[in-house]
């Protein structure tokens, strides 16, 4: 059984992963890869996606 903290963490990586998918797209096996890493590395993988999707507005 799963406390709160650990649901709210559960969701907020898998906010993060729907965000980067909805960026960039993702694969089943990517989407499987980035549920199985850190929360920090979801995070940074993220901020790249959404730097990438920056650029790509402004440049």
């Amino acid at each position: 059984m799963l406390n709160n903290q650990e649901e709210a963490f559960i969701m907020n990586k898998e906010t993060l992963i729907d965000l980067i998918d909805m960026m960039i797209g993702l694969t089943e096996i990517e989407r499987k890869r980035l549920s199985e890493m850190e929360m920090r590395k979801v995070e940074i993988r993220y901020k790249m996606a959404l730097t990438e999707k920056t650029d790509e507005m402004i440049g």
